[in-house]
C-alpha cells in the first residue's frame, strides 16, 4: 500500500508540475496538495477530491468489468485487481497513469478520441504516446501514457487566467491580471440522455437491439454539429458513434447485440461541440441467457424447431444447429420432404464447418439419393469429397452455402399475398447485413419500392428454376439500379 500511496502523490505532482510550467507569472494559481488519510480518519473540508482504492468495481456485481478507474461524486476510484489483469507486471505504473487520467476528469476533461474506431485501436497499440492522457481506449502500455500539451491547454481553457481560483468566491485580490481569460462557461450540452434497456439479454436464436437517444440543450444547439457517443465495453475496447441530431436537437442511434457479444458492464459517454456532461453518462448490463434446445419428443412445433436451427446455423452455432435439425428429421412423418432435405443438407454443411468431413459426406449422399436435383447438392458432395482427400487443406472455391430457409419461406408468403412488402424488406436487409447483396444509398426522400413483376423472379427462385446465386445477383442489380429501394 505504501507504493500505491507514493504513486498517488506522484500523479498529483505530475499534474501540478505540468500546469505550473505552463504559467509564467502566477504558478500558485495551479497549486495542489496531497494528503494521506488513514482508514480510521475522516476526510477533512480542505480535501476537494479523494482517491480511493478497491479490489474491483463494486458496481459490477458478478458481471465482467475491467474498469481501471472511475470518477464519481468528487472521488476517484482505482481498481487494483483489474490493473494487474490488464497490465501484468506493469500494474503499479498502470495505477499511476490511471490516477492521472481520472484527475483529468476531475478537472472537467472528457475522453479524447476520434470517430474512426479502427484508428483508435491503432493508437492504443502502437509504440508511441497517444495524443492525450485522456485518450480512449487506454493504451496497452502504461509507460507511453503521458500528460501532453493538449491536456494542459484544455485545462487552462476551462479555468482561465486565475487557474483553480476561477470558480471560487474569493480570488487573490493582490494580483491583478490585465485582460484575463475568463473561465469556460459551464453550460451543459444535454437536456437528457437515455437508453431503451438497462439490462440486455443475449439469446441464442435472435439479436437484441437497444436505442440510445437524447436531447441537446437549446442554448447549445447549433445545426450541423454531430453528437459523439463513446461506448466502452467490459474489456475496455471502445466504439465511437457519430449521430446527426434533428433540427429540434433530438438524437437517436442503435446498437445491436447477438449471442457472441461480450457480456458484462458497458458505459456510455456523450459529447457535443467538445462539451461533456458526466452526469448524463449511462451504464447498462449485457447478460447471456441460455435457452434449452428442443427435446427429442413428439408433438413439437417442428416449424419453430426448424427456424431455431436455421438461426443457430446462421450465427455459427453449428453444434446447436445439428441438434435441432436432428429433431426435425426424427419427426419426418409430420413434415414435408423439403424440410427434411434441408435438415440433412444443413447438417452436412455444419459438419464441414466443424471439420468432420467424412461424416458430412453421408448426409449429402442421403440428400442426393432422395433428390439429385436438390440445390447445390452436387457441389456440396464435391466439396466434401475434396476435403476428405486433402484432410481439410483445400476447400473448393466454387462451394456455396444456400440462403437460410426462413428467407425462402418469407418470400413464399409474400408471393401468395399472405405477407406485406415489409417482410421482404426484412429479408433484403438481412442479405445486406451478411454482405450477400450490396447496400446502395438513395435519397432519404425516396420511398421503399418493390416492382410488381418481382413476383415472377421470386417464384422462379422458390420453384428452383434459378439458383440462390442467380437470385442474389438479380436482387443486387435491381438494388443498384434503384428499381428496388429499401
Amino acid at each position: 500500500m505504501d507504493e500505491i500511496m507514493a504513486k498517488s502523490e506522484l500523479a498529483v505532482m505530475a499534474w501540478k508540475e505540468k500546469l505550473q510550467e505552463s504559467e509564467l507569472a502566477n504558478k500558485e494559481f495551479w497549486d495542489m496538495k496531497f494528503k494521506k488519510i488513514g482508514k480510521n480518519e475522516s476526510v477533512t473540508d480542505d480535501c476537494t477530491i479523494t482517491i480511493l482504492f478497491r479490489d474491483d468495481p463494486e458496481f459490477s456485481g458478478s458481471l465482467l468489468s475491467k474498469t481501471l478507474g472511475a470518477f464519481m461524486r468528487n472521488s476517484i476510484y482505482v481498481y487494483y485487481e483489474n490493473q494487474q489483469s490488464i497490465y501484468g507486471d506493469k500494474w503499479m505504473d498502470g495505477i499511476f497513469k490511471t490516477i492521472i487520467h481520472e484527475m483529468g476528469h476531475t478537472f472537467g476533461l472528457g475522453h479524447y478520441t476520434t470517430d474512426d474506431n479502427d484508428y483508435n485501436r491503432k493508437i492504443a497499440t502502437r509504440d508511441q504516446s497517444p495524443p492525450s492522457i485522456m485518450f480512449a481506449p487506454a493504451h496497452i502500455n502504461p509507460d507511453v501514457r503521458k500528460i501532453t500539451e493538449i491536456d494542459v491547454q484544455l485545462v487552462r481553457s476551462i479555468y482561465g487566467s486565475y487557474g483553480f481560483h476561477a470558480f471560487s468566491e474569493q480570488r487573490p485580490s493582490e494580483i491583478i491580471i490585465e485582460n484575463p481569460i475568463s473561465p469556460l462557461d459551464p453550460t451543459y450540452p444535454f437536456e437528457s440522455t437515455e437508453i431503451s434497456k438497462n439490462n440486455v439479454k443475449l439469446f441464442r436464436h435472435q439479436d437484441t437491439m437497444i436505442t440510445i437517444s437524447g436531447e441537446i440543450n437549446n442554448v447549445m444547439f447549433m445545426s450541423g454539429h454531430p453528437v459523439f457517443i463513446l461506448v466502452t465495453s467490459p474489456d475496455l475496447s471502445v466504439q465511437v458513434l457519430k449521430v446527426k441530431p434533428t433540427r429540434d436537437g433530438f438524437f437517436e442511434t442503435y446498437m445491436n447485440f447477438n449471442y457472441k457479444s461480450l457480456p458484462g458492464k458497458y458505459s456510455i459517454e456523450f459529447a457535443y461541440i467538445d462539451k461533456i456532461d458526466q452526469s448524463k453518462n449511462l451504464v447498462f448490463d449485457v447478460e447471456q441467457t441460455d435457452i434449452p434446445l428442443a427435446p427429442e419428443s413428439e408433438n413439437l412445433n417442428i416449424i419453430r424447431v426448424n427456424n431455431d436451427a436455421e438461426r443457430f446455423f446462421e450465427m455459427g452455432l453449428y453444434g446447436d444447429a445439428i441438434k435441432n435439425y436432428k429433431v426435425v428429421m426424427k419427426n419426418a412423418d409430420k413434415i414435408q420432404e423439403p424440410l427434411y432435405l434441408n435438415a440433412l443438407n444443413k447438417i452436412g454443411l455444419s459438419l464441414i464447418q466443424l471439420k468432420n468431413y467424412e461424416k458430412s459426406l453421408s448426409y449429402f449422399e442421403q440428400v442426393y439419393e432422395i433428390n439429385p436435383n436438390y440445390p447445390n447438392i452436387e457441389q456440396n458432395l464435391k466439396t466434401s469429397k475434396s476435403l476428405i482427400q486433402t484432410d481439410g487443406q483445400m476447400i473448393a472455391t466454387d462451394s456455396t452455402i444456400p440462403l437460410p430457409g426462413w428467407i425462402k419461406s418469407n418470400a413464399g408468403w409474400w408471393i401468395n399475398g399472405q405477407a406485406t412488402d415489409q417482410l421482404l424488406f426484412d429479408a433484403f436487409e438481412y442479405m445486406q447485413n451478411k454482405g450477400l447483396i450490396g447496400n446502395y444509398e438513395f435519397s432519404k426522400f425516396s420511398p421503399p419500392h418493390i416492382p410488381n413483376w418481382l413476383v415472377d423472379i421470386v417464384t422462379w427462385w422458390i420453384d428452383e428454376k434459378i439458383s440462390d446465386e442467380e437470385f442474389l445477383k438479380t436482387v443486387d442489380y435491381l438494388l443498384k439500379q434503384g428499381i428496388i429501394i429499401i
